[in-house]
């Protein structure tokens, strides 16, 4: 059991790196003058890399006990999945793997609320990053559901992509200061990327909106 868990650890970590400079890859193409393929490639890679990354955080959280853990893979494998999935889609309809991610994600979004507002109860720092996640990943997944009759299209298509892979970035950029930074309070790591980072998304999102990015 012991080799296994190094083992997944190895992959999570090897998973994780590669994401991370595939994303900063994706992210420079335009900027270096690179050919939109180097975007496409790198997008991938950081699509399947995320994926890699949720697979092994599963059973490394259910190793561990550490449901938190758990809950925070799935919502980041969403990001992932869903971003990739807007910049493949165009203009076709949405196929079953949209719907279950929807749906799955409304469940755990759901429960992260709902376990999130009984550790705020209990003096549990937890609770913030439940109600945080749980928020964002409720949001995200309704807005899904109603879009399954009209797909988005045009630059609401690709700013949604944009989106989706810049939350997924930083759900990996905080699992990296989550090891490694130690905060009192301990929800600190967890929210400080988001926080942060997150008005870089709004910024694009808009700038897409408005045709100052393509």
């Amino acid at each position: 059991m012991e080799i296994l868990k190094q083992l997944l650890i190895a992959l999570h970590v090897a998973t994780g790196v590669l994401s991370l400079v595939a994303a900063l890859a994706a992210s420079s193409v335009k900027a270096l003058g690179l050919p939109q393929r180097m975007h496409v490639l790198s997008g991938r890679t950081f699509a399947w890399a995320m994926l890699g990354v949720c697979a092994t955080a599963i059973p490394l959280s259910l190793l561990g006990g550490k449901l938190l853990l758990l809950l925070a893979a799935i919502f980041s494998g969403y990001l992932a999945l869903t971003g990739w999935r807007q910049a493949v889609r165009l203009r076709h309809a949405h196929v079953w793997i949209d719907r279950i991610a929807a749906i799955i994600m409304m469940v755990i979004a759901t429960l992260m609320l709902g376990w999130g507002g009984l550790s705020l109860r209990v003096g549990a720092s937890g609770g913030v990053v439940l109600l945080a996640f749980g928020a964002i990943g409720l949001m995200l997944s309704v807005a899904d559901v109603r879009c399954w009759k009209r797909p988005l299209e045009g630059v609401e298509r690709i700013a949604q992509h944009m989106t989706r892979m810049m939350a997924a970035t930083i759900a990996v950029v905080t699992a990296l200061v989550v090891v490694n930074v130690r905060f009192d309070p301990g929800w600190v790591p967890w929210i400080a990327p988001t926080v942060l980072l997150t008005p870089v998304i709004v910024y694009w999102s808009r700038a897409i909106r408005g045709g100052r990015l393509r």
